[in-house]
């Protein structure tokens, strides 16, 4: 089909564009070398999920990138947005994992050389650091030793008396509590508070920035970009499909040719929180319709179809700005409301209302966050479950133009 033809060639042109990745990947910023100098120019802005070891630098944008290690760095920070500062500390390697948990609640601390995450930079700092195993925090009053905000879950057993079963729950090292309770002192913290607070990121920062602002420290805190969530959209779609039909006989062949229909779809697309956005998850909600009679030197027959499709995917983005991005996405398809019918004048036919799962590759551009243009691709797939004495060889390729909506 010329429609599958157009996408493969759309795919390659993606995936070939290396003009739309180095436009976004490396933003201004700087690093402070061994021997103090700062190093100004632009860094490779990957998201990092965990604490990373290496960063790629480069001058300007002509000039090739340089792995800078930890080795060879004593901070680097991405101007405004992130901030990483090297330093040796303990480093916890218990599990949060709850199947994986010890019956010790002593962090299990080794020490490493690592580039801790600067969260709020004050008076009073707090860092992040995140591993394989854990998420552990970290801070520094007044410049001096930056220490591990301690907490850690554990297990304990314990034995009813008159059963003699033996009970396990999992309980909490929270000496962050009383680590904040010590050394963020100050009047606009209420102390009763401290005993709530969780060893979450958000509640955290918090308490940091009220620490800073009570004692008129000025402070700055690290936020990222503005991280997009969920976006949802709707529009129309208008999409071509062709089927041929086989049974348990050689009269039972039909090519039904192809069909074109304009219909309408809604798309949820969800954003993975690492990476810049570059991964999001989508789901859709797309009606699909196939009705055709034909005759051969048998007879006639007769196909209806239709469902409610649900792609169910993942999507890579690659950006141009930070509204706009080409996009490459596979989806799994499961189907509601399906009903597929074929029927002969020469011999039983059979309806069914179970479709197979299909699957569907698509690229497609969005621009300013706003309008979505997808070329998408249904390869064969088979309509008839219940039905096994039929196959089909059912395949869709679709343009679709969606607007986000505003919320």
């Amino acid at each position: 089909m010329a429609f599958s033809r157009y996408l493969i060639s759309l795919i390659i042109l993606c995936i070939c564009s290396p003009a739309v990745v180095a436009q976004i990947e490396f933003e201004p910023g700087y690093y402070i070398s061994n021997t103090g100098n700062r190093m100004e120019g632009l860094i490779k802005n990957q998201g990092w999920k965990k604490n990373p070891v290496v960063f790629q630098f480069k001058t300007n944008e002509q000039a090739t990138p340089q792995n800078i290690g930890i080795l060879d760095a004593s901070e680097f920070e991405i101007t405004g947005q992130l901030k990483y500062v090297r330093a040796a500390v303990p480093v916890d390697q218990s599990t949060d994992s709850r199947t994986q948990l010890s019956i010790s609640m002593v962090p299990e601390f080794e020490p490493d050389t690592v580039f801790l995450k600067v969260l709020v930079e004050g008076e009073a700092t707090l860092f992040e650091m995140e591993t394989e195993v854990n998420k552990r925090y970290y801070f520094q009053l007044r410049g001096a030793e930056i220490t591990p905000l301690e907490f850690k879950k554990f297990l304990i057993s314990s034995t009813e008396v008159r059963s003699q079963k033996t009970y396990t729950e999992i309980r909490t090292n929270k000496t962050y509590q009383q680590q904040i309770r010590n050394s963020l002192n100050c009047s606009n913290i209420n102390q009763d508070e401290i005993e709530k607070l969780e060893y979450k990121k958000r509640e955290l920062v918090a308490v940091f920035k009220q620490f800073n602002e009570c004692v008129n420290s000025e402070y700055i805190v690290y936020q990222g970009k503005e991280a997009k969530r969920f976006n949802i959209s709707i529009g129309p779609r208008f999409y071509r499909s062709t089927l041929e039909v086989t049974g348990s006989a050689e009269r039972d062949f039909a090519d039904f040719g192809s069909q074109s229909a304009l219909t309408f779809d809604i798309e949820a697309e969800a954003f993975l929180p690492f990476n810049n956005n570059q991964w999001s998850l989508i789901v859709g909600f797309t009606p699909q319709k196939f009705a055709q009679t034909v005759t051969t030197e048998h007879g006639t027959i007769s196909f209806d179809h239709s469902s409610l499709n649900v792609p169910v995917g993942v999507r890579f983005n690659k950006y141009l700005t930070p509204q706009t991005r080409w996009y490459l996405q596979s989806a799994f398809i499961l189907t509601m409301f399906s009903e597929t019918d074929i029927q002969y004048d020469f011999r039983n036919g059979a309806n069914d209302t179970v479709s197979k799962p299909g699957i569907s590759f698509a690229a497609g551009f969005i621009y300013n966050d706003l309008i979505n243009a997808q070329f998408e691709f249904e390869p064969r797939r088979q309509l008839f479950a219940l039905a096994t004495t039929f196959e089909t060889a059912y395949q869709t390729a679709a343009l679709s133009v969606s607007y986000r909506l505003p919320f």
